[in-house]
């Protein structure tokens, strides 16, 4: 999810590059190992945690969805 955004930090960077794709995230908390965010479409939230990898950003932060949840088509496309 780069972007040409640069400032000295690069999670930063996701988180803005995140929100410029997806308007509609909230982030919820963040630590320097993950940033827990949840995303409102309508009436649905989706909660979503990222892990960062300690050698980010040379590999890719690890997202999870709870297993209980639906993602609607739309915003499993644009996930991939």
């Amino acid at each position: 999810m780069s972007t040409s955004i640069s400032t000295a930090d690069p999670i930063n960077d996701e988180i803005l590059a995140a929100k410029k794709l997806y308007p509609f995230i909230n982030v919820l908390s963040r630590t320097p190992s993950s940033i827990s965010v949840n995303y409102k479409r309508g009436y649905n939230y989706v909660d979503i945690s990222l892990t960062i990898p300690n050698d980010y950003p040379i590999h890719p932060l690890v997202a999870s969805i709870g297993k209980d949840v639906v993602l609607p088509s739309g915003l499993k496309k644009r996930l991939v």
